[in-house]
């Protein structure tokens, strides 16, 4: 149920509906900057307003129909989140744009299996947002620990991108930014945490993604992008195993004297800008890309090998 200061909206639907599309406008924005701002840990080109709205639109659109998938099979839990993930960053990364298909079929579980899903969907979307409500030890080691794994990871920028931006364009970038996670979890604390989708909505964002993929397709008929269809409906069939088969799914909700807690995200970004720019500085790039690509995709691997174990078993 929503907490005390939720605004519900009994018998309106025109403002049921306004509510559904801010959660996944919200969601879109968290899962944009997992998946956009924390991988590349400095701004690739000049941040443009036009271009960040859109960047934001296509994540909004790739986050619905991952909720939608969650809601219509009643799939919840960790572990289904993540699956929802993948159908999340194969959109993104085999409709929106196509790098699933750079080194296929390595990137289809890259991208959108290991960055986006494990990466995005389960640790900053989902981890992060219910750490509010464990103790506070806990959240902030689990924070540290994201907030050095991304200053890791961000090492390896220098051997790729010769010119990096300054420090200051850095923090702007990780921290400013940064700041539409906790914003987003305080205001999805005042929205109902269960969304239902209609069939119409579902049909629209489906039928979207399905129209620009058959354009695509068209364009270049390569028998490869067949593998992101395929890829979904194998997904889709394992969280309808696994799902209760009740309408909705359930966003959470952090109760008030704990929301407070959603600020202290902001020492992810804030430790990943200060372990990037000094070693930048001082190390002039490691490899550490590689072996984190390894190490998430065997990781999303096996987390695909045991849902599938799971629904064959048929555990819910």
């Amino acid at each position: 149920m929503a907490g005390p200061a939720a605004i519900v909206a009994p018998g309106n639907p025109l403002l049921g509906l306004a509510q559904r599309w801010l959660c996944v406008a919200l969601l879109g924005a968290i899962g944009m900057y997992g998946s956009e701002m924390l991988f590349w840990s400095a701004p690739p080109s000049p941040v443009l307003p036009g271009e960040l709205a859109l960047t934001w639109l296509a994540y909004a659109l790739a986050t619905a129909a991952a909720l939608m998938a969650m809601a219509a099979t009643g799939a919840r839990g960790w572990l289904e989140v993540f699956l929802a993930g993948c159908i999340y960053g194969w959109l993104t990364e085999g409709v929106v744009v196509q790098t699933v298909y750079d080194v296929f079929p390595y990137t289809l579980v890259f991208t959108g299996m290991s960055w986006h899903a494990l990466l995005t969907a389960l640790l900053i979307g989902l981890a992060v947002r219910r750490a509010a409500n464990w103790s506070l030890p806990r959240q902030l080691l689990f924070l540290l620990a994201l907030g050095l794994f991304y200053g890791l990871w961000a090492q390896y920028w220098p051997l790729e991108r010769p010119a990096l931006p300054p420090p200051l364009t850095v923090a702007l970038y990780l921290c400013g930014l940064g700041l539409c996670v906790p914003l987003a979890n305080l205001a999805l604390d005042y929205l109902p945490p269960r969304l239902a989708f209609s069939k119409w909505e579902i049909i629209f964002v489906a039928a979207l993604f399905v129209v620009l993929w058959g354009a695509q397709f068209l364009a270049t008929p390569e028998p490869q992008r067949l593998a992101v269809p395929l890829a979904i409906a194998a997904i889709l069939w394992l969280l309808h195993r696994l799902g209760s088969g009740q309408q909705g799914v359930d966003l959470g909700n952090t109760p008030p004297p704990l929301r407070w807690r959603h600020w202290l995200f902001l020492l992810v970004p804030a430790l990943a800008t200060a372990l990037a720019v000094v070693g930048w500085a001082g190390l002039r790039g490691i490899e550490t890309n590689w072996p984190i690509a390894i190490a998430t995709s065997l990781l999303a691997l096996g987390l695909c090998g045991l849902a599938g174990v799971r629904a064959i078993a048929g555990r819910r």
